[in-house]
């Protein structure tokens, strides 16, 4: 006697189950490459370079060129600081507005004293900024020194005041924010440039 055999189909319950379970499978694949796609969360992860108190440059010593981090280092005495702001005081009715000094940087503006960190790349085309220490600041300054963009020929003073060059609307190079450490050391974030300003005196960051 042949078995006749029944096809026992799924109920609407298993069904709906059924369906839900292949959307769920999907979403998450879809998350998943959503994610890849566009991260959300990134923090800013901060890449930093540590200068040893024996390497930090003295007041009043010329910028030194910390090759490893790339980026120099100045300090600033009161007497550079006051020739630095003479310097911006000069140049600031020749500034393009887009790249003028916020109002913020300008109130109470006073010489400070302490460290800048100058990226040692120009911003024209990244050619490296070296030292002068001959050249003539005249007739902006009486100081002596200056960084050469040996590619553009342009000129800049110890906190990266443009003074001489082709001119353009940027006006300064930029800076790298500095903080001082409990050991005499100091860390410089090397990621995070400021953009340059002819006021970046007012940045300068003393050693406790």
């Amino acid at each position: 006697m042949a078995t006749r055999t029944m096809a026992v189909r799924p109920d609407g319950r298993a069904k709906h189950l059924f369906w839900l379970a292949l959307a769920a499978a999907a979403l998450g694949a879809a998350a998943t490459a959503a994610n890849f796609a566009w991260p959300r969360g990134t923090e800013f992860v901060p890449i930093t370079y540590e200068v040893r108190a024996a390497d930090i440059p003295a007041p009043g010593d010329p910028p030194k060129l910390i090759e490893s981090g790339r980026f120099y280092l100045v300090h600033l005495t009161r007497e550079d600081a006051e020739r630095e702001i003479a310097v911006a005081n000069a140049i600031l009715p020749r500034a393009d507005p887009a790249y003028a000094p916020d109002l913020s940087e300008l109130a109470g503006i006073s010489p400070r004293i302490g460290l800048l960190a100058i990226p040692v790349d120009c911003y024209h085309d990244g050619s490296q900024l070296v030292w002068r220490p001959e050249v003539d600041q005249s007739p902006q300054s009486t100081s002596l020194g200056a960084f050469e963009c040996h590619d553009r020929a342009a000129y800049f003073t110890m906190t990266g005041i443009r003074f001489r060059g082709p001119w353009g609307p940027r006006l300064a190079l930029s800076t790298l924010p500095v903080t001082p450490s409990f050991n005499g050391s100091i860390i410089v974030t090397t990621n995070r440039p400021r953009e340059g300003s002819l006021y970046n005196v007012t940045r300068a960051r003393r050693l406790p």
